[in-house]
């Protein structure tokens, strides 16, 4: 049952921008077409009797039908095309139109567009029902699935020549998302793709979903289990050899302290006071063109390695900007043992080709471990967050320290600093301060812990994913599906009226 950070793997493939000449011809014609019938009922006199005029009210109506496609194919489009050009070609899409339904085309995400795509199809099947008739024109929803945007734009002067922002249709982003909207302006956070597992969504949303969902019902997915009993994860262990490695230590769950064999361990006067991480070494903001990327530790083996005065070389990394966060935080364990437990553990096997330095382990930690210490950390990987590592440690017995960086996941905002956890700066350079600043007022830091496990407890409930889902993506799409802004999506009690 560890708790161990654990990011999905990079996608690094690219998709062509195959439709723009087309969609900018659709847009083109049906902007044409909706300024014909804008010209009043003398644009729709019969073809037979060119002296009888149709009703006005019928041309008005016929008007607006004409204008809400062509906002419709201008959507499916024309600046559709262009968003999808300058961003860099990899964002997945989703189509749909009234012969052939809902089409998922994969862009640099791969097989999670096809989760991201599923998730949006859904949603739209439950919560815009009207927008799905025959006689509805097509649309094209844009996202990205990858653990940061993978493009050029998020280079301040590339984008500043390349990138015409306003011209963007909005992005759904169903990985880590940029903290500052000016960085991709039409980029909205969405609900983080490790969550779409736990709400079970071909039962719970689509057109007809086949599960009532009650305030107390469980989510659908280990990830989010509170399990009473702990697992006998002995085959985890270093002694076990290559196994350690192997999905079926990957557990995903949350610390429970029903589950503890001795509970006095957890309260908080008998907590460890030390930091605790586990994770692999990835680069942080990678890949990408973020001006904060970081390579990862390997890359800086070598050169602490060969230096003559070695404790030397890792406080001048340290206290530097060239390393990045995970490998700041190693190195700073090496050199204070009392305050920080850190090290490299590479869930795919094998870990770094040579360890010169003795900064990784191969010994699986479980959450009855991790649980023990008084400060938890949850370090930012390629995505420059942990998908999988926030949650669990919010639920732990002691306070995060919670990374705060230039990008955030779907629900980052519902968690306030100094309520839910303490904030850690991106290069850690806070970090001894805020080990202070809870040794001086524990009282303190034992409501925030409170308030933190109390937030997952909640959280963690279906009925709350699906409240989540329904503000960070349904909501957001009704301007997607609908430029005008007339379209809403059903209220969620009436979409979910036991909730």
């Amino acid at each position: 049952m560890s708790v161990t950070e654990r990011e999905p793997l990079v996608a690094r493939s690219r998709t062509g921008d195959d439709d723009a000449e087309n969609d900018a011809a659709t847009a083109s014609a049906a902007s044409s077409a909706s300024r014909e019938a804008l010209r009043g009922p003398r644009a729709f006199v019969s073809a037979r009797n060119g002296r009888r005029v149709l009703n006005v009210a019928s041309a008005l109506v016929l008007a607006a039908l004409v204008a809400y496609a062509g906002a419709s194919n201008f959507l499916r489009g024309g600046h559709g095309g262009v968003t999808a050009r300058q961003y860099g070609g990899g964002l997945g899409r989703l189509t749909w139109n009234p012969t052939d339904g809902f089409s998922t085309h994969r862009g640099a995400g791969k097989t999670r567009d096809e989760a991201s795509g599923a998730l949006l199809q859904r949603t739209i099947e439950r919560y815009y029902p009207s927008r799905l008739t025959p006689g509805s024109a097509p649309f094209e929803i844009l996202f990205t699935s990858t653990d940061n945007p993978h493009t050029p734009c998020s280079a301040h002067g590339y984008a500043k020549d390349h990138c015409e922002f306003e011209r963007w249709d909005t992005i759904y982003a169903f990985g880590s998302s940029p903290v500052d909207n000016a960085a991709l302006p039409t980029m909205r956070s969405a609900t983080l793709l490790v969550l779409v597992e736990c709400m079970d969504v071909d039962k719970t949303l689509g057109p007809s979903p086949t599960l009532d969902v009650t305030p107390d019902m469980e989510p659908r997915c280990e990830f989010l289990e509170m399990p009473s009993t702990k697992d006998d994860m002995s085959k985890c262990d270093q002694s076990a050899g290559a196994s350690s490695a192997s999905t079926d230590c990957r557990y995903y769950g949350l610390f429970n302290i029903d589950a503890m064999e001795n509970r006095s361990d957890y309260e908080w006067d008998n907590l460890i006071d030390k930091a605790i991480w586990r994770g692999s070494d990835y680069p942080f903001l990678w890949p990408g063109h973020w001006p904060n990327l970081k390579p990862d530790g390997e890359s800086f083996f070598h050169e602490i390695a060969s230096a003559e005065d070695k404790e030397g070389k890792m406080k001048s990394l340290v206290a530097g900007n060239r390393i990045g966060p995970r490998m700041k935080a190693v190195l700073m364990s090496k050199l204070n043992p009392s305050l920080i437990d850190a090290k490299f553990f590479n869930w795919y096997g094998g870990g770094h080709r040579a360890d010169p330095l003795h900064l990784d382990t191969s010994e699986h930690i479980e959450e009855d471990t991790f649980g023990k210490y008084r400060y938890q950390l949850d370090l930012g990987g390629g995505g420059g967050t942990t998908w999988s590592g926030v949650i669990p440690k919010l639920a732990m017995p002691g306070v995060l320290f919670h990374h705060v960086t230039s990008m955030k996941d779907s629900y980052f905002d519902l968690l306030k600093p100094y309520e839910h956890y303490y904030p850690l700066k991106e290069d850690l350079s806070n970090f001894e301060e805020l080990i202070q600043e809870v040794r001086d007022d524990p009282e303190k830091a034992k409501r925030i812990s409170a308030a933190a496990t109390a937030w997952v407890k909640q959280f963690r409930k279906l009925g709350s994913l699906l409240k989540h889902n329904y503000d960070t993506l349904a909501v957001p799409l009704a301007r997607s599906l609908d430029p005008t802004g007339r379209l809403q999506p059903i209220p969620f009690h009436v979409a979910h009226p036991k909730l």
